[in-house]
């Protein structure tokens, strides 16, 4: 639904403006949808699209099977009911390994190239999947205040 909400009218509005509708709960002007988005849409909704093309996501070509690794890592492995314990260690090894080889790979350009910030911003919209969010918010609570066992009381007796 969120598509349908992104309208020109509701791009170019002020924040100031976009505020005072909000309090005077008045509609924005009728205006065609934005695409601005679509690109991250098509991705994080099931990606095969921008997956299969050449360069998904703008990046190089030798970049491309790092992008679709990552993709399929973070919004469908993640996503997978048959997970074992143990397995965010896993995950956390296969990102660290897939954005290493995208590394060797950019440091063999030298400097900043163009390659770098198309890396980035594929990187960006990958990262911004609900499951990778969710997955690393999940960890972060786990690492903050450790995990309680269902099964046990809180004097630890089960």
């Amino acid at each position: 639904m969120a598509k349908s909400q992104l309208t020109e009218a509701g791009i170019v509005e002020p924040l100031v403006c976009g505020l005072k509708r909000a309090g005077t709960q008045s509609n924005l002007p009728i205006s065609p949808e934005n695409e601005f988005f679509n690109l991250w849409y098509d991705t994080v909704e099931d990606g095969s699209t921008q997956l299969a093309k050449k360069q998904p996501l703008g990046v190089s070509e030798d970049l491309a099977p790092v992008i679709r690794d990552l993709h399929n890592l973070w919004h469908r492995q993640l996503l997978d009911d048959g997970k074992q314990p143990g397995w965010g260690r896993e995950f956390d090894y296969k990102s660290d390994m897939l954005l290493g080889n995208a590394g060797t790979i950019l440091a063999g350009r030298g400097g900043i190239s163009e390659d770098v910030y198309r890396f980035v911003i594929a990187y960006g919209r990958l990262g911004m999947g609900l499951p990778y969010i969710a997955y690393h918010t999940v960890d972060a609570i786990i690492m903050a205040f450790g995990t309680i066992s269902p099964l046990r009381n809180s004097e630890g007796a089960e």
